[in-house]
């Protein structure tokens, strides 16, 4: 199921990518400056900064710049003033097959979805749209409490914070976490909040098997809303796997830390591990609160996951 949802959103990707009018700097060290089209004043470069292809950038002081465009890095040295349509000529027209390479892919359509709040709504429609299609368990529009795609998926051990919204403020409900396989349940809970902290690791779940939650009437008598149910897949060594496999490429290794925590949530997400990948998006925030591109790319994340609310909420700061 989760192999639709990718191809949907490569398709996508790609069709954002062709028509690109712009670059975006991915860092930037000593004196960098962008001069916009037929502007003759600098501005300093920061991370996440969109450079229109019609300006041009200088770097001194020894330093340089590494630029995203297309799904593909360039990096930029101290020199002459550099005409950033050349990155036209340097582009080979597309990511190549290898992991860093479809992961910038990704990076550069994810800052392009998530650019401002029409990219975010357009993007969340159109994602959600296959979500629907294609996630077991995420018919959410036929019931009033909703879960947001973060809870299906895959889970690892880590604690889980359950989130859900549409509980009428003074409701009393149940949180239900059962087994798909016999349907014995895990968990019982009354709730009033619209959250729930477990940890999985006290729970004895069984690595490679199916859960499933679901907010219910706190008891059979009530008539309350209820949640559709949300099933996760339980694969502790899967995520470990997921973020080994990044260690031994030469680019991972030399990132910012920023940009592991990036590639660690691509990786993350492209395996189905939503709530962890969420947990990479957060921290590469926390550890540079300024970059733009950190923010455009987890906004994009939030609004894949159905949380188009809070993804608008980033890209107004």
């Amino acid at each position: 199921m989760r192999k639709i949802i990718l191809i949907t959103c490569v398709i996508f990707l790609s069709q954002l990518l062709v028509a690109q009018k712009e670059s975006v700097a991915i860092h930037a060290v000593g004196k960098a400056f962008y001069y916009g089209p037929q502007q003759n004043k600098a501005q300093a470069i920061y991370p996440g900064m969109r450079l229109s292809l019609e300006g041009r950038v200088r770097v001194a002081g020894g330093g340089s710049i590494k630029l995203l465009y297309k799904g593909e890095t360039f990096t930029i040295s101290e020199g002459k003033a550099f005409p950033l349509r050349d990155l036209e000529h340097l582009s080979k027209g597309g990511a190549g097959l290898g992991f860093i390479s479809r992961f910038w892919s990704f990076l550069s359509g994810s800052v392009e979805q998530g650019k401002d709040e029409k990219a975010l709504e357009e993007n969340h429609r159109r994602y959600m749209e296959a979500a629907h299609a294609a996630v077991k368990g995420f018919a959410q529009q036929e019931y009033a409490i909703r879960a947001s795609l973060l809870f299906s998926g895959k889970m690892s051990a880590a604690p889980v914070v359950f989130k859900w919204s549409g509980m009428p403020g003074q409701g009393r409900h149940r949180f239900v976490l059962n087994a798909q396989a016999d349907g014995s349940v895990l968990v019982s809970a009354q709730v009033r909040d619209s959250s729930l902290s477990i940890n999985l690791m006290q729970l004895a779940l069984i690595p490679g098997q199916e859960y499933a939650w679901q907010i219910l009437p706190a008891d059979d008598t009530l008539s309350a809303p209820i949640s559709a149910k949300t099933i996760f897949l339980y694969d502790p060594p899967a995520a470990a796997q997921v973020l080994e496999d990044l260690l031994p490429y030469h680019e991972y290794q030399h990132a910012t830390p920023a940009e592991q925590l990036l590639m660690q949530a691509y990786a993350l997400e492209n395996a189905g591990f939503f709530y962890e990948a969420n947990r990479k998006y957060t921290a590469a925030a926390a550890a540079e609160k300024h970059n733009i591109l950190v923010r455009d790319a987890r906004a994009a994340f939030l609004a894949r996951m159905d949380l188009l609310e809070e993804a608008k909420a980033l890209v107004k700061q």
